[in-house]
């Protein structure tokens, strides 16, 4: 069984990354422990998620659809993502105040999106395809990797840390180039790159704390559940998956986890051998 982990605040976390860095170029942050909850009424909380999601469709250059996905929680603090899993099958956290443009389907020899705020990326390796990321500041690409962003406008701040894979990212105003290998993390000053070295950061622990999926598949939802929970969830029938949901979790206790789809979705669930089945009644 996966260990629990604690909620761990990824402001704080980032602050302790940079004095570290400024120190030795070291630092290790634990997994956050979440607290195991039994009480089915605990998930009308859950259901609330207090979010404001907003969606807008419109048409590009190329006449072809375009998605921007804000996303803002209106309980500071609450470190809440939303999660969301792109045409190519890449995952994007977006967190509090961020925004998400990306395209219903991506070209041919690449793959394009745009963001501002704060998120993790989970991009799925496909090397004849580039994943490009325009920032305010900065273009990333990269093939397949995992990685997180922060790049906010209004404080002309940019920072990344590689947890797998390799990322390119190349300075706007001067085109200065950097690769940032796994362990390693790059902030843009003045022009300039700082790169650092980290040791023990779990961007999962750090995004996927709390999450919140809007109208999302449940085929989509289980391999990222099953990521961070602590022991698999599976559909005994493929066509519950292509059942959607709107919905927060703020545990990754598999079993607290299948108990809110259930409940939601009416279906039914049973263990065995540490594996956890969803079925219809």
């Amino acid at each position: 069984m996966k260990e629990k982990n604690k909620i761990v605040d990824v402001d704080r976390a980032w602050e302790a990354l940079h004095v570290r860095l400024q120190n030795d170029g070291l630092m290790n942050i634990r997994k956050p422990r979440l607290t195991r909850k039994r009480r089915y009424m605990q998930f009308a909380a859950l259901f609330g998620g207090i979010v404001v999601v907003c969606g807008a469709i419109f048409l590009s250059w190329d006449s072809k659809e375009v998605f921007e996905l804000s996303f803002t929680s209106e309980n500071a603090g609450e470190n809440m993502t939303l999660v969301s899993t792109l045409a190519d099958g890449s995952t994007v956290y977006l967190t509090d105040g961020g925004t998400l443009t990306y395209p219903g389907s991506f070209e041919k020899n690449k793959r394009e999106v745009s963001m501002t705020g704060d998120a993790l990326f989970e991009v799925v390796s496909n090397p004849r395809r580039p994943f490009i990321i325009e920032t305010p500041n900065v273009v990333i690409e990269v093939t397949g990797t995992v990685f997180n962003v922060r790049s906010f406008p209004s404080r002309e701040a940019f920072e990344l840390y590689v947890q797998e894979g390799t990322v390119e990212v190349v300075c706007k105003a001067n085109e200065a180039r950097m690769a940032v290998q796994a362990g390693e993390m790059v902030r843009l000053q003045a022009g300039e790159w700082q790169k650092g070295t980290a040791s023990g950061v779990d961007l999962y622990a750090l995004y996927t704390a709390k999450m919140r999926f809007k109208d999302e598949f449940l085929s989509v939802m289980l391999p990222i559940l099953n990521r961070i929970g602590d022991r698999p969830i599976v559909l005994r029938d493929p066509e519950i998956g292509e059942r959607k949901m709107t919905v927060a979790f703020s545990d990754n206790d598999s079993e607290v986890m299948a108990e809110l789809i259930c409940a939601a979705l009416n279906l039914r669930q049973t263990i065995k051998q540490d594996t956890i089945y969803i079925f219809k009644p």
